[in-house]
């Protein structure tokens, strides 16, 4: 006689037991927690796994409901006795299944991939009208948002840490760990689904925005979309001086440095992960955005699918909208001279600026795109 005691829960005991040597008979199987009875059964129920094992024709499964409902100090206790003409026999526990590791920290219920939202998430450095782009989406009314995010870059962080959780602590010769039972996988679908049922409940019209201006958030862009395969994404680029200037002018207290390090990781990071996302995507540079809204407001609403109505609002406050504006030279073109640097400066400046600026095509001078 041969099964296994599959699941232990306070409101049910699971199994299945089988005489190969008796294919047609059916075990009596009896729960005990020490020396109290908890109840008794036939393993006659079918069950298609067992059948697809060979396991007689499937109906030797079992299962007891229990109301009330058994106590937890009783549960590590649960013994299965499976008895027949031929003798008895101790089911084993069974460590479960993958499939049912897949499930059991989050509910099945939420999906994955989510194909009935349609969120837009606006990227790009600070200081490169991304707040303004947020704004106007926001007064189109078809999306829902916040004038900020800085919470979904979570999600691949989260990833990030179960992968090098097991990464560090690999299992595959000690069968008897926790870790070798819970697949990887379960925590993946765990993560996944709190984010797409956060996003459901935040957002229940299934068209929002997320404006996160950081590079984390780039980064993450590739798993947004694979959540949330009708994802469109925007970037919000602009030229390494004029942002540089509008962040030196906006927070002072940081150095020049640390603007134009992030102006480099967020652009690159871009380029990086551009081509992942496969027609999804749109770029508007700043310089558009201050001189010609018009213009951007209708490549925009052509990318998004907005109705007339949707197109003259975002079109308006594009327009008329200006945030982050800091100064009365919005939208002026700069040089390289304007930034002040020092030789030494100017010299970390280039070592670090120049493979992204060539990448993006734009020149140090008042020309701004390289090559007009």
């Amino acid at each position: 006689m041969k099964g296994f005691l599959e699941a232990i829960a306070p409101d049910q005991i699971r199994g299945w037991a089988y005489d190969p040597n008796r294919p047609d008979d059916h075990l009596t199987v009896s729960i005990f927690a020490g020396d109290q009875v908890l109840g008794t059964t036939l393993a006659n129920g079918h069950r298609h796994d067992l059948q697809s094992a060979g396991i007689g024709h499937g109906d030797h499964g079992f299962a007891i409901e229990f109301s009330p409902l058994l106590a937890l100090d009783q549960l590590g206790a649960v013994e299965a006795i499976a008895k027949s003409d031929g003798g008895q026999v101790k089911l084993i526990r069974a460590a479960p299944p993958p499939e049912v590791m897949l499930n059991a920290a989050s509910n099945p219920l939420i999906p994955v991939v989510d194909d009935q939202q349609f969120p837009v998430f606006i990227l790009g450095p600070a200081r490169s009208g991304t707040s303004a782009l947020a704004l106007a989406l926001l007064k189109t009314r078809r999306y829902e948002g916040f004038g900020e995010g800085h919470l979904l870059p979570l999600a691949l962080e989260l990833l990030r840490t179960v992968h090098a959780h097991y990464d560090a602590n690999p299992a595959r010769e000690k069968d008897g760990t926790m870790l070798r039972h819970v697949p990887v996988r379960a925590f993946e679908r765990m993560v996944r689904r709190g984010f797409i049922q956060l996003t459901r409940t935040s957002f229940p019209g299934g068209h929002w925005i997320d404006k996160t201006p950081t590079v984390e958030m780039v980064r993450a862009a590739p798993l947004m979309r694979e959540l949330w395969p009708n994802a469109r994404f925007i970037f919000l680029k602009r030229r390494v001086i004029e942002n540089v200037i509008s962040r030196m002018r906006k927070f002072p207290q940081d150095p020049l440095e640390y603007h134009y390090m992030d102006w480099c990781c967020v652009m690159q990071a871009w380029i990086d992960i551009r081509p992942v996302l496969k027609g999804s995507w749109i770029e508007v540079d700043h310089l558009d955005l201050a001189r010609t809204p018009a213009e951007v407001a209708a490549k925009l609403s052509g990318f998004l699918g907005l109705s007339d109505v949707q197109a003259q609002k975002l079109a308006s406050s594009l327009a008329d909208d200006r945030p982050e504006q800091t100064s009365d030279d919005f939208g002026k073109v700069h040089s390289i001279e304007d930034l002040g640097l020092t030789g030494e400066e100017r010299e970390r400046f280039f070592k670090q600026c120049n493979p992204v600026m060539s990448a993006m095509g734009y020149d140090y001078s008042i020309r701004y795109l390289a090559g007009t």
